[in-house]
């Protein structure tokens, strides 16, 4: 098994760069389920973090549910229905969020979570979770103070992986309801930060 093959592994290593951040810039914290949570829930707003280690990439992603659906409750309408499906559809590809320039990755793990529900497993982390007993952990739900959010963690196996990767946000693409993306990386060498747009959506790492 690689070094963030699982999805475990992958939330302990968001919640360690999370970490990181708070003793450096007081940006960042995380919660027990190791999610990244960069600032209070703000809509327009959403945080995606980057740890690439050799040749594995670490992906998480948070956006308030208003970014990708319009509405913050429990779906009241068929087109509500519609959007719920719609949203979580396009998360469960990682290649949604972010592309890395001249790289080729292959998910391993992927995890979706959103209030009220369990996070869902798509890919080999389906099967890890059968076949060894893995337990995924519940998102928080926000829903009780009309706060819903959705997150996703994914573990990628990436192979040309350039010496300062390119990252651009494809997420844009795909819910424009997202007006800001945060961005914290960290790769072996160094970590950063930059805030991403629908019209600036790259960042070099570097």
């Amino acid at each position: 098994m690689s070094r963030f093959s699982s999805y475990r592994a992958a939330r302990r290593a968001l919640a360690f760069l999370a970490c990181g951040f708070v003793s450096t810039t007081g940006l960042a914290q995380s919660d027990e389920a190791g999610f990244l949570d960069i600032a209070a829930h703000s809509h327009g707003t959403a945080t995606l973090t980057v740890i690439i280690s050799g040749e594995q990439v670490v992906l998480g992603f948070e956006s308030p549910a208003f970014n990708l659906l319009g509405f913050e409750s429990a779906p009241a309408t068929p087109e509500q229905e519609a959007a719920l499906a719609h949203a979580e559809a396009v998360l469960a590809s990682a290649e949604n969020l972010v592309s890395i320039s001249g790289a080729r990755c292959e998910v391993r793990d992927l995890q979706i979570s959103r209030p009220g529900h369990g996070a869902h497993a798509h890919g080999e982390a389906e099967h890890d979770a059968h076949d060894h007993g893995d337990t995924v952990h519940e998102s928080h739900d926000h829903a009780a103070n009309g706060h819903w959010e959705f997150q996703v963690n994914a573990a990628l196996h990436c192979l040309d992986l350039p010496a300062r990767p390119a990252l651009t946000a494809t997420v844009f693409e795909h819910f424009s309801g997202i007006e800001t993306l945060e961005l914290l990386w960290a790769t072996d060498t160094q970590q950063g930060a930059a805030t991403l747009t629908a019209a600036t959506p790259s960042a070099t790492l570097n």
